[in-house]
């Protein structure tokens, strides 16, 4: 299984040229390339918006209607 996995990984490419069916090793290694990069880039801005959003703040909003004053001084 782990072969399987890596060779799919090495070969992997998202960028094949489909007007041309038999590319050079030079063309085929530099699309595998930016494949990778590809997948890094997005990998990190994925993780980057998703630590950003746990960041954010959330408001909460609690309406109370006629508030005592000490309801008033506990609010939060």
């Amino acid at each position: 299984m782990w072969r399987k996995s890596h060779q799919y990984i090495t070969t992997l490419n998202i960028f094949e040229n489909v007007d041309k069916p038999n590319p050079s090793d030079e063309e085929l290694n530099a699309q595998r390339k930016w494949t990778r990069a590809y997948i890094v880039v997005l990998v990190v801005i994925m993780a980057s918006v998703m630590y950003i959003t746990m960041l954010s703040y959330q408001t909460v909003t609690t309406i109370v209607d006629k508030p005592t004053l000490d309801e008033y001084a506990n609010l939060p």
